[in-house]
C-alpha cells in the first residue's frame, strides 16, 4: 500500500537534524523509528527504535544499505516512489513495506520517506520514519483467512441447500405422479363410462402436474380431423379453455394426426408464431400425445 504528499519543506529541515538539541528530540521518541538516510541509502544515524524494529544496532546498520534487507517484492515499489521523490522535490510518500530482521524474521512497518535539503533546495539526504504495524498485519492476514473460511462454508452450504432443494423437488414431483396414479386408478374402478373416466385423467392432470390445460379429442372418422371431445383447466387459464380451434392453428395438432408422432413445443415465448399468445395465456409449453387403438389415431 502507498500514499503520497506534496510539501514544501526547506533547509530548517535539514538544521534541525544538524542541530544536536533537535536531533536529540527526535532521538527521545520510542514509538515511531526515525532515521537519516544518505542518498545511496545507508544509515546515518537514527533513534533506538528504528534499532528495534529492525533488529539491527546503530554499530551495525551504517554498514547495510536499505534495500539489503528490503524484503525483495516491496524493493521495486519503494525504487519507483524514490526516482518520483528525486523529480520531484517537494514530494514525500509512505508506504507500507516489510523488512527482513537480523534474526531473518520479516517484520511489516509503515514507512514514510521525505527530502532533507540544503538552504540552496538541493537534496542532500532523507528522513525516513518506521511504525511497526506487525499486529494490524496479522490480524488483516487472520481476518483474510477467516473470511476464506467462511467462504468456504457459505459455498458448503450453499451446495448442501441446492441438493436439499433438489431432493425436496424430486420428493415433490414423486409425490405428485404417485397421487396422479392414485386418482386414475380410482378412475379406472369408478367410472362408469370412457367419458367420466377420460375426464376424471383430464383433471388429474392438471391437478398434480402443474398444468393449465388438459385436452381430449378423438378424430372424425369421415372428415380425419380432430374433434373436441374434454377439456379440463386450472382457474387461471379458465377464459381461454374454449379457444379450441386457437390451439389447433397454434400447435398444428393436425400434424400429429398426418405423422401419428408426439409433438413437443417448448420455449413458446420464443416462437413468433405463439408468443402473442403464449404471453396473453401464460403458457410456456405444448406436448400432444396420439392415443392408438388397433394401429389408429383415435
Amino acid at each position: 500500500m502507498m500514499s503520497e504528499s506534496h510539501v514544501s519543506q526547506n533547509s530548517s529541515d535539514l538544521f534541525c537534524l544538524e542541530n544536536d538539541a533537535c536531533w536529540q528530540s527526535l532521538m527521545s521518541q520510542n514509538i515511531l523509528g526515525i532515521a537519516q538516510v544518505s542518498l545511496t541509502r545507508e544509515w546515518l544515524k537514527g533513534n533506538q527504535r528504528i534499532s528495534e524494529i529492525l533488529g539491527y544496532s546503530w554499530e551495525e546498520l551504517p554498514q547495510i544499505k536499505v534495500e539489503y534487507i528490503t524484503y525483495p517484492d516491496d524493493f521495486v515499489l519503494e525504487i519507483e516512489q524514490i526516482i518520483k521523490l528525486n523529480n520531484n522535490q517537494n514530494y514525500n510518500f509512505c508506504i507500507e513495506k516489510r523488512y527482513i530482521r537480523k534474526d531473518r524474521s520479516v517484520i511489516w512497518v509503515k514507512q514514510t520517506f521525505s527530502p532533507l535539503k540544503d538552504p540552496a533546495g538541493n537534496i542532500k539526504s532523507y528522513l525516513l520514519i518506521l511504525e511497526d504495524i506487525r499486529d494490524k498485519k496479522i490480524s488483516e492476514i487472520n481476518l483474510a483467512k477467516s473470511n476464506k473460511k467462511l467462504d468456504k462454508v457459505l459455498d458448503s452450504m450453499n451446495v448442501l441447500v441446492a441438493k436439499h432443494q433438489q431432493a425436496k423437488n424430486e420428493l415433490i414431483e414423486r409425490s405428485h405422479y404417485a397421487k396422479l396414479g392414485g386418482d386414475i386408478g380410482f378412475a379406472l374402478t369408478q367410472s362408469k363410462t370412457l367419458d367420466e373416466l377420460l375426464k376424471c385423467c383430464t383433471e388429474a392432470i392438471v391437478q398434480h402436474l402443474n398444468i393449465n390445460i388438459a385436452y381430449i379429442w378423438t378424430v372424425n372418422q369421415q372428415e380425419n380431423l380432430p374433434q373436441l371431445v374434454l377439456q379440463s383447466f386450472s382457474h387461471k387459464t379458465e377464459e381461454i379453455a374454449t379457444r379450441f380451434q386457437d390451439i389447433l392453428t397454434y400447435f398444428n395438432i393436425n400434424s400429429i394426426l398426418e405423422t401419428g408422432r408426439p409433438c413437443l413445443v417448448d420455449n413458446l415465448l420464443y416462437l413468433p408464431q405463439s408468443e402473442t399468445f403464449s404471453k396473453k395465456d401464460n403458457l410456456i409449453s405444448f406436448i400432444g400425445y396420439p392415443l392408438k387403438i388397433e394401429e389408429k389415431i383415435g
